[in-house]
């Protein structure tokens, strides 16, 4: 098949630790022939003089294309800097024209395991098998077409899906409890936020937890706010769009795109559950919540509510209290069949120990975060990573003007929030308890509305893995 090299990617250095793999042969591209060879981080061919590198990086597999000849496809997705919409990752195919079905096989079954971070000469990974759940009803309802596209770049790896749309509230929920985690290699959600926290909570909630919580939790968006995702691809250096979301999905085969991830475990009065993303009380929660009533405008809906609750100018009394990330006490995850002991938390009603410390109120608002973003434009807490064994909790105590929350809340953008140490504490805790002194506004759990009481929680380091890029804690 004649092909032509307009679309292969042309770099003129390659990483000085890129081995070569010991696959390589004479292809043909276009009309001529060309030397190709396989290396641990690129792929390298030489047209006339010079020589060409794809970073491994972009690509995300091979496959074989039989219409014509016997042509090698290398599906390569380079990040594309276009001037309206900004970078994204644009799919480049190169083809090669290869002697035999067996030399085009030998190098498909090469990606395979160079892409895996294996050798040429291990066994041929098998397929990646992923569980997709497609909420429909999610954000402005553009799941479906978001998958579509997500499914046109992660069925070019090495990977297996099985869809299921959720019909219901808690159908994740359900779904993961009952899900065979022997035939599944991870759970990828197609929705919000409110997604992932049920799979979370369906893989905890089963005798087999332990087991079934190492599926690897990948997330693609389709939702108002969206903030694991943006945490994802925050943490991959990736910009926040469809196409890089399901490149990352489709590159974990890769032990560098997979990493730890905390989760929290939560008990209030009414019940215990588990918690991935976030808790918040006080004017963030009352504008996450009570703008659910302008969802139709999609991300603006929390500009909106920002403006309503900061018009309002409520305060919120309670108390905080925090055992520090610092403090020596083990926080060993152990458990039966019920989950992972929460050892750094007496009884909700009960004293705290004398290693606790405490903030009084009253709040404008508490955000306590389990990753750095909280939805697209709220880099909530910066210094928070996935696998750090932390909390990080962001209190502004009142009373505080508002033109100065105002500029606060706009600073929230960008993470500079954090800079006025005068209005903001910035607390980084491995367990914690909040007391509401009075049943006022709202208390979000992962987004969701919960009665305002006690509540309390113990992260539990690394216990989940999430579907990102490795970045290790700063």
């Amino acid at each position: 098949m004649s092909t032509s090299s307009e679309n292969a990617i042309h770099l003129l250095t390659a990483p000085e630790d890129d081995v070569e793999s010991g696959l390589k042969d004479t292809l043909i591209l276009g009309s001529k022939s060309v030397d190709v060879a396989l290396h641990s981080r690129s792929l390298r061919y030489r047209v006339r003089n010079r020589v060409n590198v794809v970073p491994l990086a972009d690509i995300v597999g091979a496959s074989v294309d039989f219409s014509r000849n016997i042509c090698l496809v290398i599906h390569s997705f380079p990040l594309v800097s276009k001037c309206c919409s900004g970078p994204r990752r644009i799919r480049k195919d190169i083809r090669f024209i290869c002697a035999s079905q067996e030399e085009a096989m030998r190098w498909v079954d090469g990606f395979k395991c160079v892409l895996a971070g294996k050798a040429v000469t291990d066994p041929v990974p098998a397929p990646r098998r992923l569980k997709v759940l497609v909420n429909p009803a999610g954000g402005k309802g553009l799941a479906r077409l978001r998958w579509r596209t997500a499914e046109s770049i992660i069925s070019l790896a090495n990977v297996v899906c099985d869809v299921q749309e959720t019909s219901h509230a808690k159908h994740a929920i359900e779904i993961c409890q009952q899900l065979d985690v022997s035939q599944y290699d991870g759970v990828v959600t197609v929705s919000g936020d409110g997604l992932p926290f049920e799979v979370m909570n369906g893989l905890m909630n089963r005798p087999d937890w332990a087991q079934a919580v190492k599926l690897h939790l990948g997330v693609l968006p389709a939702g108002s706010g969206d903030g694991m995702c943006k945490s994802v691809l925050h943490s991959s250096g990736e910009p926040h769009n469809v196409e890089s979301a399901a490149y990352v999905i489709a590159k974990a085969s890769d032990p560098d795109y997979h990493q730890p991830l905390d989760i929290a475990g939560m008990m209030t009065p009414h019940q215990n559950f588990y918690s991935i993303l976030s808790t918040s009380w006080g004017l963030i929660s009352d504008l996450d919540i009570e703008s659910e009533r302008w969802r139709c405008l999609g991300n603006a809906r929390f500009t909106v509510g920002a403006l309503v609750a900061i018009y309002r100018g409520r305060l919120y009394h309670g108390q905080l209290h925090y055992l520090p990330a610092s403090d020596p006490s083990p926080s060993t995850v152990l458990g039966g069949d019920s989950g992972p002991q929460m050892a750094l938390l007496p009884e909700l009603n009960a004293p705290l120990p004398s290693n606790w410390l405490t903030v009084d109120g009253p709040f404008v608002y508490v955000w306590i975060c389990n990753v750095p973003w909280l939805s697209l434009d709220a880099h909530a807490a910066p210094r928070a990573h996935f696998c750090d064994g932390a909390a990080d909790m962001v209190v502004i105590r009142g009373p505080i003007g508002r033109c100065k929350l105002a500029k606060l809340m706009i600073a929230l953008e960008t993470g500079e929030h954090i800079d006025d140490d005068k209005s903001v504490l910035y607390l980084k805790a491995k367990a914690w308890r909040l007391e509401p002194a009075s049943s006022i506004g709202h208390l979000a759990l992962d987004g969701e509305d919960a009665p305002v009481t006690a509540v309390q929680s113990q992260v539990f380091a690394g216990l989940g893995t999430i579907m990102s890029k490795y970045s290790a804690p700063r």
